[in-house]
This record gives structure tokens, C-alpha cells and sequence, in this order.
């Protein structure tokens, strides 16, 4: 990794972290340290992440096993799968390259190439009847 990751997180999510933002300048940091810096992974883990899923786990065993790595996955997956393009999960997860991500990610994306067919045809389609339509002044176009 890189750089560093950027996200413009959903609006549903206003209500929760709102708060956390209010009076701050755009592009800082939304969980911070006690001194205002980014976290660093493993003593957050150690110290928050951790205990906060053992807690979870003792009263709810039928809760995964969750690491921060998975946290990140799963923002990628729903990134994907609400149609973000490679460049797109490339910032948010700050890789050096779309070809870091196609080659972390190239499973979710490969998912969704049926519906790109779909679409695609959908599109093809179209054009033709549109082209039919204007090289043949008698074509019925609403086929």
C-alpha cells in the first residue's frame, strides 16, 4: 500500500459519524489518536479491535472471528458490488496501482460479468435497432 486510502463515506451513515466531523476541515482524519494522529493497526487491534470482538464473541459465539483485515475486505466487496470501477476501490484502499486491486479483488469483480453481459447486450441491441431504424426509413422500431 501506498498511499494513503480516501473515502467519501455513504450519507446513511450521517447519523453516526456526523458527530465525529463537526468543526473539522474536509480530508481529516475521522478516527484519530488521543494526540490527533492516524491510528496505527496494531495497537489499535491489540487495544480496541480485539477486545471490542472477544466481547462480542463471548455473549454471541455464532459472531465471526472478525480482524480489521475483513473490516477492509468488506468495504472493498460493497464498494464493488455498488459498481465502483478499479481506479475507484484503488484510492479508497490506497493500493499503488488498479492492478494491485484487480489482482486482490479480481474474484468480486469477475462476479458481476454476467450482469455486465446483460447490460452490454442491452446496449448493442439498441444501437442496432436505432441504426436499423435509420437506414431503413420502413423498419418498425419498436420491436
Amino acid at each position: 500500500m501506498r498511499g494513503r486510502p480516501t473515502l467519501r463515506y455513504p450519507t446513511a451513515l450521517d447519523a453516526d459519524l456526523g458527530p465525529l466531523l463537526t468543526g473539522r476541515p474536509g480530508g481529516e482524519l475521522v478516527f484519530r489518536s488521543l494526540e490527533l494522529k492516524p491510528l496505527r493497526h496494531s495497537n489499535y487491534g491489540r487495544r480496541s479491535f480485539r477486545p471490542a470482538v472477544k466481547a462480542v464473541r463471548h455473549s454471541d459465539p455464532e459472531f465471526p472471528d472478525l480482524t480489521l483485515h475483513d473490516l477492509r475486505h468488506t468495504a472493498a466487496s460493497l464498494a464493488i458490488a455498488s459498481g465502483a470501477t478499479p481506479p475507484a476501490v484503488q484510492r479508497m484502499l490506497g493500493h499503488s496501482s488498479a492492478a494491485f486491486t484487480l489482482r486482490v479483488y479480481t474474484g468480486l469483480f469477475d462476479d458481476d460479468l454476467e450482469s455486465v453481459a446483460v447490460k452490454m447486450d442491452a446496449r448493442i441491441s439498441s444501437g442496432l435497432r436505432a441504426d436499423r431504424a435509420k437506414n431503413d426509413p420502413h423498419s418498425d422500431c419498436s420491436e
